[in-house]
């Protein structure tokens, strides 16, 4: 078995362009496009992602399909001019876009269907998590899914997916009941526990190596309460609010997840605790947010309120704003520890200061109902981890962004002691610590040989962490 050998940078000829364009027309009201570097359009789209960082970028073409039908002469228009692909959807990634490769478009492809009766959400593989929150909110559900609005769900959900359901619902890939997914050869495969169901297993926690997703079906919860808020505290106070807070909030209900955060303002730094209740009664939120709203004194701040959950679900919108460029990192630990929190206090200390950067470190409750899956029940392995934890820098200027990037390469690999690896559509997910058989472990074999089923040729290559198909020896 070899690999194809993939050629980028060199458009295929107009007639074949133009015989594409007949061919995602054919099936009548199609509003698919094709945009050439010539094409003003083109230029806009380049430009049209998250992190400003991958402004620059120039892929070959964009296909931008609106139906599944648009994907499989996508993928099959590459294969048939060996031309390397990428997928973009929300465009959070930085794998979306590739010097010089085809990418296959799914920003309108954003429908969402919510069943109330069965108690499910089907939405498309461009779809984003606003879209999803929207949908949901009619009905008063949810699921796990983010804490951006803009983030796309099938990117999201590909790699393993975090929301604030986590603690009580289980990750992203936990509530996914059907995917489907359009192959290497251009054929549409459902997967499902009952269909295809290893093509199921690998979709969660590496999908974005085995197609492309055009759909994802999810179960959702009721979300009757929402109390949520930030309780601030001034930075001096962050050893005494970090060592009460960790042991406070491993013990607490599901309902109930408190993450923590080092920011810096322009008054001075602060520590944030960030309580998040999703369950049944407004009186149990107060009850069991209450310790840790005087954890260590009067805060600075405090927010803690009843909202809706939509508003919640875009509570990362306006500190990290679409267009910015940020350098980020994040890794999955467990068994932190006294010394594991100095650590964190201690490094962002070390954060570089001043007006064209502000650097960052969160950790996220990644407990309760996310170890109730087994480490091999799909792709994603890490079920032993307590906190998942950002690391990042917003930034304007290129000096600006080597001290961001050394700074949180740094306090990356000081954590390193208490890793247990990351989620692969993570920024790096494979970096030092982070090797693609320790992100992936013991899976690892296992995938790789049902990426020799499905896609034996490697189409699918270019996400955070790759994994090859599996050779067979030669005789």
């Amino acid at each position: 078995m070899t690999t194809q050998v993939r050629t980028n940078g060199k458009l295929p000829p107009k007639h074949a362009i133009d015989e594409l364009r007949r061919v995602l027309n054919a099936a009548g009201g199609s509003a698919a496009e094709i945009l050439l570097p010539q094409d003003a359009a083109y230029e806009a789209t380049v430009k049209d992602v998250w992190n400003g960082d991958v402004v620059g970028i120039r892929p070959l073409m964009f296909i931008r399909c609106t139906n599944t039908h648009d994907v499989v002469h996508a993928v099959k228009f590459a294969r048939q001019h060996n031309l390397d692909l990428t997928v973009a959807a929300g465009r959070h990634g930085v794998r979306c876009f590739k010097e010089g490769a085809l990418c296959i478009d799914l920003c309108k492809m954003r429908g969402v269907h919510v069943d109330p009766i069965a108690m499910t959400a089907t939405v498309a593989g461009g779809a984003r998590n606003g879209d999803l929150d929207h949908a949901c909110q009619l009905y008063n559900v949810g699921t796990p899914a983010g804490t951006n609005s803009d983030t796309g769900v099938g990117g999201l959900t590909l790699g393993g997916g975090w929301g604030w359901m986590a603690r009580s619902r289980g990750m992203t890939i936990d509530n996914v009941l059907q995917a489907e997914i359009v192959l290497a050869d251009g054929t549409v495969a459902v997967a499902s526990e009952t269909s295809n169901p290893d093509l199921f297993y690998a979709v969660r926690g590496a999908g974005h190596n085995y197609g492309v997703i055009t759909s994802l079906t999810f179960r959702v919860h009721p979300v009757p309460v929402c109390v949520a808020g930030p309780i601030v505290y001034p930075i001096a106070k962050a050893e005494e609010v970090l060592m009460i807070w960790l042991p406070a909030s491993l013990a607490i209900p599901r309902k109930l997840g408190v993450g923590a955060l080092l920011r810096p303002a322009p008054r001075g730094s602060f520590c944030m605790l960030h309580p998040v209740y999703l369950g049944d009664s407004q009186s149990e939120a107060e009850a069991l947010i209450k310790p840790f709203r005087t954890i260590a004194g009067k805060p600075l701040v405090d927010q803690v309120q009843l909202r809706p959950y939509r508003e919640l679900q875009r509570y990362a919108d306006d500190q990290m704003p679409k267009g910015a460029r940020y350098y980020q990192k994040s890794l999955l630990v467990s068994g932190l520890t006294k010394e594991a929190l100095q650590v964190c206090i201690d490094w962002f200390k070390r954060a570089p200061q001043g007006p064209d950067k502000n650097c960052s470190m969160e950790l996220l409750p990644f407990d309760g109902a996310i170890r109730d899956k087994s480490a091999d029940a799909m792709a994603f392995v890490h079920r032993v981890a307590d906190h998942w934890v950002l690391l990042g820098g917003k930034y304007t200027s290129p000096s600006a962004k080597d001290e961001v990037a050394a700074w949180v390469n740094g306090y990356y690999q000081a954590l390193a002691p208490w890793t247990v690896g990351d989620m692969t559509n993570s920024p790096g997910s494979t970096d030092a610590s982070g090797s693609i058989e320790k992100t992936l472990q013991r899976n690892f074999e296992r995938l790789s040989e049902i990426k020799a089923k499905y896609d034996p040729q490697d189409v699918f290559c270019n996400g955070t962490v790759h994994v090859p198909p599996k050779r067979t020896a030669r005789l």
